[in-house]
């Protein structure tokens, strides 16, 4: 009698585990199920903003109209990681550093920033055009005429483009993809597509590069404040003094 209460505990006990294991499992790959999911729907908003209305331009109220959608399309995605994944937007929270670490991190992302810039002429030795295309003069030109919407769109680029291509993407890719390279390369080729309204190669091949630089930063230091102030500053330089 003893042998087989003790069997039929050891049996119970066992069933419960493989329970509770089977129910981790499930768990574990509905999260990455969401995960996809959340990744499907931050890469592919661009892409529907961009093909949605005339050419940015074109119509000043369509300018502000982007806007608003790109910041809602923000808010949905914060929605969905907050009440499906069940978890932040942001998964690595920000460490507090020292002022000196965020004046040398400031420097150095800009510094590789403008060094990037500065090889858009040596594609034309490998048979790239790297003149500006004919939509970003006249969008600049537009700009000029509407410093309002100028700084507007600075500041959404800075903010909404780092939470989501940096901060929301990356650290979800890391669990994903179980590498922490891969998830770099994917999200600048995304945020370097993400430019393809802008015209010409060129156009996408330094954000892919600036991509690149930021995730690297992100991957390392995880702090994305200095990045959503380095994007601001440097859309601020390339829209109001480029011509």
């Amino acid at each position: 009698m003893l042998r087989q209460a003790h069997s039929a505990y050891l049996n119970q006990h066992v069933g419960r585990r493989t329970n509770m294991k089977s129910t981790m499992d499930n768990r574990e790959s509905q999260g990455k199920t969401h995960m996809i999911i959340g990744v499907l729907m931050a890469v592919s908003f661009p892409f529907i903003v961009l093909l949605s209305g005339p050419q940015f331009p074109s119509f000043l109220s369509y300018g502000y109209a982007k806007k608003l959608i790109v910041w809602i399309w923000l808010l949905l995605i914060y929605l969905y990681a907050v009440k499906i994944e069940k978890q932040r937007l942001l998964l690595w929270a920000d460490e507090k550093q020292p002022v000196l670490f965020y004046f040398i991190s400031i420097i150095s992302v800009l510094g590789l920033s403008f060094l990037a810039g500065a090889l858009q002429p040596l594609l034309s030795k490998f048979g790239v055009k790297a003149q500006t295309s004919q939509v970003v003069h006249e969008m600049l030109a537009y700009m000029h005429a509407h410093p309002v919407l100028l700084v507007l769109t600075c500041v959404t680029a800075g903010v909404v483009e780092e939470l989501i291509f940096r901060g929301y993407l990356i650290p979800r890719l890391n669990i994903l993809f179980k590498n922490s390279y891969l998830p770099v390369i994917f999200s600048a080729l995304l945020f370097g597509a993400a430019h393809i309204g802008y015209g010409t190669l060129i156009n996408m091949f330094v954000p892919f590069l600036l991509g690149l630089i930021f995730g690297a930063y992100y991957q390392k230091y995880r702090n994305i404040k200095v990045l959503i102030f380095c994007h601001f500053f440097i859309d601020f330089l390339s829209l109001s003094l480029g011509k």
